[in-house]
């Protein structure tokens, strides 16, 4: 069996057998590690009470069906949303513009993870063709502020294809 042309990601480089086609992207992204998180007795469990979550983004981008609907899409994600995360609050699903103008859907909602935290995930949705991308913002919800949201939110619509 021959190979395919190298793919490149993230500075490596990888043949796949010439039958295999790309289905299926993942990048993950994660803000620094903060002072207080870094603290060997969070690590240790001495400590058991965390102030602050690493930000991360990931993006996933997939093959959708040929006739797929973004609407339809983000309304299976969203389903899932309240299947699978418990006490999920301020859901809230919108229009979206990336920067190239294309249109998509932002979905956001809040979760607490214990009494005293709660994270807020941010997702974009958009459909070009055949490709389903979501990006996924995990975020602490006491960090958020209007400022602090817009930046996420315009590095979320930062997604258009490279030229």
């Amino acid at each position: 069996m021959s190979e395919s042309p190298s793919q490149q990601f993230d500075g490596m480089q990888f043949a796949p057998p010439e039958s295999f086609q790309l289905v299926e992207t993942m990048l993950s992204l994660r803000a620094p590690v903060r002072e207080e998180l870094a603290d060997p007795r969070l690590v240790q469990g001495i400590i058991n009470k965390q102030t602050t979550v690493q930000p991360n983004l990931i993006v996933h981008r997939r093959n959708a069906k040929p006739d797929a609907d973004l609407e339809a899409l983000v309304g299976e994600a969203c389903a899932e949303f309240v299947r699978s995360l418990v006490r999920l609050e301020n859901m809230d699903k919108q229009d979206f513009a990336f920067n190239d103008d294309h249109p998509g859907f932002l979905v956001m909602f809040d979760f607490p993870t214990r009494e005293s935290q709660t994270l807020r995930q941010y997702h974009a949705f958009r459909l070009d063709g055949d490709k389903f991308t979501t990006l996924t913002l995990t975020v602490d919800g006491a960090t958020i502020t209007d400022d602090v949201e817009e930046t996420y939110l315009d590095s979320l619509a930062s997604l258009t294809p490279s030229s």
